[in-house]
């Protein structure tokens, strides 16, 4: 995913790295708004230059090129919203 430069740019780095982008391995909640609704995903990676998202339902696709923003986090008081361009899909 790219950044689109809408809101402020969230940067995940490792102190001990002097890799530019260190990419972390976890779950974590992403909710993807498409219309008016709300789509689950889950991160397996992710680093400031991007997620690697999996479907939380098996039918949910997204589509390369298309524009998606949404909420990243499972708890309403650490939700930190993102926009950007989805870019690749594997498998």
């Amino acid at each position: 995913m790219r950044h689109t430069g809408e809101g402020p740019r969230i940067v995940l780095r490792d102190p001990a790295s002097r890799r530019a982008a260190t990419r972390f391995v976890g779950a974590v909640p992403v909710s993807v708004r498409r219309g008016e609704r709300s789509l689950p995903f889950v991160t397996v990676d992710y680093s400031e230059l991007g997620m690697y998202l999996t479907a939380g339902l098996p039918d949910e696709r997204l589509d390369i090129g298309e524009m998606i923003s949404g909420q990243i986090g499972a708890h309403e008081e650490s939700l930190v919203e993102f926009s950007g361009v989805r870019v690749l899909r594997l498998g």
